[in-house]
């Protein structure tokens, strides 16, 4: 019981840290993927106002 209520905290705050890290990381990618959008939204509209 001791051992149980000792390591319960400890693996959910590390599931915690562990589930955040992976918000970051999906976050980080998102906005790299919407840079990435924005730059080829605009070059398009600048190849079409070359036009």
């Amino acid at each position: 019981m001791h051992l149980c209520q000792f390591f319960l905290p400890v693996y959910a705050s590390m599931l915690l840290k562990n589930s955040f890290i992976i918000i970051n990381i999906v976050m980080n990618n998102f906005t790299a993927d919407a840079e990435i959008l924005k730059v080829e939204i605009s070059i398009r509209k600048y190849k079409f106002n070359e036009i």
